[in-house]
């Protein structure tokens, strides 16, 4: 009776273990992506953020590309849309448009409608930046430093947050039934985050 009595937790635990064991693994692929898509951009501007000057932009030309869904043997594309116009003699691209355009366009007209071709637009510009990186040029927001330190902060605690809870109650678990799962899990889990920061820092250094 008791040997019976104990063993149905430990299947009950054991199953928690799996549970938070599969959570944690899809979170971490979700962590991921957002720290390739996300935290690659806002790393580069803080480590950049002092060489950060007031600069005027001069369109030249609007570039909108418009997003596709997925469907078969084709992959979904998000709608593109970024200006390229020059600061002095420098031809550069600007993708943050931050507030000059509100919203995401649902088209080019719309995209058009708000900028122009020889439109003059106050940025932030830092030309040590990579050219390679479209972070070059930003949107000139009140108090810049705090806002993308922010945004630094939502991104770790979006990515990071359900993971690590999902972690913590797995390894719980693991250790009530004393099983090696819980470690197994966590190793999986961290794996594609730590790939995902060799990719960003590859990039960035």
């Amino acid at each position: 009776m008791t040997t019976t009595g104990n063993s149905k937790p430990n299947t009950v635990f054991g199953v928690l273990v799996t549970i938070f064991g599969i959570i944690a693994l899809i979170l971490s692929l979700w962590a991921c992506f957002l720290v390739v898509v996300l935290g690659d951009d806002t790393a580069v501007v803080l480590l950049n953020a002092k060489g950060y000057r007031p600069a005027v932009f001069t369109i030249q030309k609007l570039v909108y590309f418009k997003g596709t869904i997925a469907r078969e043997g084709v992959a979904s594309r998000p709608t593109t849309y970024f200006a390229e116009g020059k600061i002095g003699d420098t031809t550069e691209n600007f993708s943050f448009l931050g507030a000059y355009v509100k919203g995401i366009p649902n088209s080019r007209e719309e995209f058009e409608s708000q900028l122009s071709v020889g439109q003059e637009l106050a940025v932030l510009y830092n030309p040590d930046v990579p050219k390679s990186l479209n972070t070059r040029v930003l949107y000139p927001k009140e108090n810049f430093q705090k806002y993308w330190q922010q945004r630094w902060r939502n991104i770790f605690l979006t990515a990071y947050m359900p993971l690590g809870s999902s972690l913590f109650l797995c390894i719980l678990f693991s250790f009530l039934v004393r099983s090696w799962a819980g470690l197994k899990f966590t190793i999986g889990s961290l794996l594609m985050p730590f790939i995902s920061w060799v990719f960003v820092l590859s990039r960035i250094l």
